[in-house]
């Protein structure tokens, strides 16, 4: 079964013993490490990981501002914008947003093939939605000793927008992505490749912008921060209700991104 246009040797590379180990816990694990194996494969999935990584590393230079608590306090609305967005929601979230919405899109001639496996819609989409996490929860972790050790208020931002990130923007990014109807080539490198549909539109854009009414709806930190991390929080506890819906949109799905797949290719 062809999954990608790597050579032999690239893909011998591309399979590691820790990964051979991960995928024998389950099948939910064993799509989780097809979909890292083809991050490492391929060019243009490569070139999305290093550009996640770069904007992660960039942005954690604000682990290192001098900032205090009042600050975030005494923000105005523009300027605390700006110290949420990059710092807390795509500092976590870029790799989940950047890569996940052309989940379903980077399978090359075999997406068919891909499809047709013998593994459940449930266990396909549990495995998306766990190497997502495991993207966000790798991009919380690189700033996150520096700011422990300079006891950085950004460290209240940073929480906040990974719990956002693991519990609501990571479903809502998959889910996204079961409306994609085009085919992407893998062994490219575009920084701009990517898939465009009203119905992810529709289902990311309000969840990312969903955050800020809390941060403009009350003036206290407790509320404005605790009120996203909670609702991240409840959202992630929430994953087995959000796997059965996403198994279902993606049954819905799965037939018209084919046909779109295949129209796009000719």
């Amino acid at each position: 079964m062809v999954v990608d246009h790597s050579s032999p040797r690239a893909s011998s590379d591309g399979s590691s013993e820790w990964l051979d180990r991960l995928a024998r816990r389950g099948p939910v694990w064993r799509e989780a490490v097809l979909e890292a194996r083809l991050l490492l494969r391929n060019a243009q999935t490569r070139w999305t990981f290093f550009t996640a990584l770069f904007f992660v590393l960039v942005i954690s230079g604000f682990s290192v501002s001098p900032i205090e608590v009042a600050d975030l306090r005494a923000a105005p609305p523009m300027e605390l914008i700006n110290m949420t967005v990059f710092p807390g929601l795509f500092a976590t979230g870029v790799f989940a947003i950047y890569h996940g919405q052309n989940l379903f899109s980077y399978e090359g001639t075999g997406v068919e093939a891909c499809e047709a496996r013998p593994v459940s819609a449930r266990h396909r989409m549990g495995g998306k939605l766990l190497f997502l996490e495991g993207g966000t929860l790798f991009c919380f972790l690189i700033p996150l000793p520096t700011l422990l050790l300079s006891q950085n208020p950004f460290l209240i931002v940073h929480t906040t927008f990974f719990l956002y990130n693991t519990g609501v923007v990571v479903p809502a990014v998959v889910a996204g992505a079961t409306f994609n109807r085009k085919a992407l080539a893998v062994d490219e490198q575009a920084f701009a490749q990517t898939n465009f549909s009203g119905g992810r539109v529709a289902v990311t854009f309000p969840l990312l912008v969903l955050p800020f009414l809390f941060l403009f709806s009350f003036d206290r930190l407790v509320l404005q921060f605790g009120g996203v991390a909670a609702l991240g929080l409840l959202s992630l506890l929430a994953l087995p209700v959000w796997l059965r819906g996403l198994t279902r949109l993606y049954d819905y799905n799965r037939h018209a991104m084919l046909r779109g797949f295949r129209a796009s290719r000719e």
